[in-house]
């Protein structure tokens, strides 16, 4: 199952309130962008990057080369890594891991980048059992915040997905 689709920019445009950027069309092989002035972008990352510069700055996009480059990252990240069903475990623990000394993906707060990942993320945790979310706890913290988010929830395709609060399977002592 490809994750990285025109579903993930549409409700990325949504999450950054980006009307009339075009017209998107996708085929089994790649995402194209028609932009307003008639140029055709083509591609998850680039299309996604642009729309992101096109917005006004705001509290969900980069602001600055730092911020912008850990963007690409994270749209790298999702392409290469998450995108495909053989690499996903590896890919889950390397975001767990990784969200184990931060909140947020980048910066302080949530942004763009979390909401890109938590839609591509989705359909993955809405098919793993409470064991598998149990493993993953510091990306299972992560997307419980980011799920609560008005913007994230404004989003009738995407629903809440259950996190256990309690350990089910630790090291349980023999009496």
């Amino acid at each position: 199952m490809v994750l990285c689709n025109s579903s993930v920019i549409e409700n990325t445009c949504k999450f950054l309130n980006a009307s009339n950027v075009g017209n998107l069309s996708s085929s089994a092989e790649q995402t194209t962008l028609k932009s307003k002035d008639g140029s055709v972008l083509k591609g998850f990352a680039t299309i996604l990057e642009s729309i992101i510069r096109s917005q006004r700055p705001n509290e969900f996009t980069p602001c600055g080369a730092e911020e912008m480059a850990q963007l690409r990252q994270w749209l790298e990240f999702c392409i290469c890594v998450v995108n495909y069903a053989d690499k996903q475990a590896a890919s889950l623990k390397e975001l767990n891991d990784h969200l184990s000394t931060v909140n947020y993906l980048v910066g302080n707060q949530i942004s763009v980048a979390d909401a890109i990942l938590y839609f591509i993320v989705h359909p993955i945790l809405t098919k793993s059992t409470m064991h598998e979310k149990e493993q993953l706890c510091h990306i299972s913290r992560w997307f419980s915040t980011v799920q609560q988010h008005p913007k994230i929830r404004s989003s009738d395709e995407y629903k809440l997905i259950s996190f256990s609060r309690n350990i089910l399977y630790g090291n349980v002592s023999k009496h």
